[in-house]
């Protein structure tokens, strides 16, 4: 097939290839579908929509196989993790797939393949290595307010959805694991894992954090759950963009913190 053939033209392309095949992926090209492609991982599964151009296609499929790589580092149980470690998770292996298909778009490019520009090309460009230049993609997706809101609300939407099927089970063991920052760093060692508890990182819009903060609450009070108050440890971002530190830390952190500044920052 000609869009197999261009892919493998590209190192990174055929790499990729081989690398979701050896996983067991099937790989299929489905008319109807409401965006240019997706990665159904638990299916083993990439599709791809056949209406679009192949210049389009191309960096699609890199996103998409991205994300399947991805499943083999890091599966993130949406109803058994925490929302905060949830939604560190998915905006991180998101950034990751933005900085792998930006990477691919450059080497096509040098190869002489027509692809579709991602919006960070320039940016990695300006980069000699590619390790640095990848970084500088994943922390640029962060700095796109706009976005991040489109994923805050899309988050607040599907935590309102999970609550409410989870309390209705009367299932009492949900948003309760804990997902390490080192764990969910593994699927971009490019980056310091700290940035991914930052500010710039971990903030998430004020509205998306009270819906997802009463949403979990609710659930809480219907099943007796311990409440996931996670969310609440998040630093908030206004409609404006600007980052406020009002975070509600566990009570065992905010304790050593207090005593800590008692004792004038000693040890001991």
């Amino acid at each position: 097939m000609k869009f197999f053939d261009t892919l493998q033209k590209v190192p990174m392309g055929k790499e990729t290839l081989d690398a979701v095949q050896k996983l067991g992926f099937d790989i299929r090209f489905e008319k109807g579908l409401s965006d240019a492609g997706c990665c159904e991982a638990d299916k083993k599964l990439i599709l791809l929509n056949p209406m679009m151009k192949e210049r389009d296609l191309l960096p699609t499929f890199m996103h998409e196989a991205r994300h399947a790589l991805q499943s083999e580092i890091l599966r993130v149980d949406d109803e058994k993790t925490v929302a905060a470690d949830t939604i560190k998770a998915y905006r991180a292996m998101e950034a990751d797939a933005v900085a792998f298909e930006t990477a691919f778009v450059v080497q096509a490019q040098k190869a002489g393949v027509a692809v579709r520009p991602t919006p960070m090309t320039d940016l990695y460009r300006k980069m000699k290595d590619p390790e640095a230049a990848k970084a500088a993609v994943f922390r640029a997706w962060y700095a796109d307010k706009n976005n991040l809101n489109l994923y805050d609300d899309f988050y607040a939407e599907q935590f309102e959805v999970m609550a409410e099927k989870a309390a209705k089970r009367g299932d009492d063991a949900c948003f309760c694991d804990r997902l390490p920052t080192a764990k969910i760093a593994a699927v971009c060692p490019y980056v310091s894992p700290d940035f991914l508890s930052s500010p710039e990182a971990f903030s998430i819009r004020e509205s998306a954090k009270d819906r997802i903060a009463d949403a979990l609450d609710d659930y809480a009070g219907k099943t007796g759950a311990r409440a996931d108050e996670s969310v609440r440890t998040m630093y908030s971002r206004t409609k404006n963009g600007k980052i406020i530190d009002d975070r509600v830390l566990p009570q065992k952190n905010s304790v050593a913190l207090r005593l800590k500044a008692a004792r004038g920052g000693r040890n001991g």
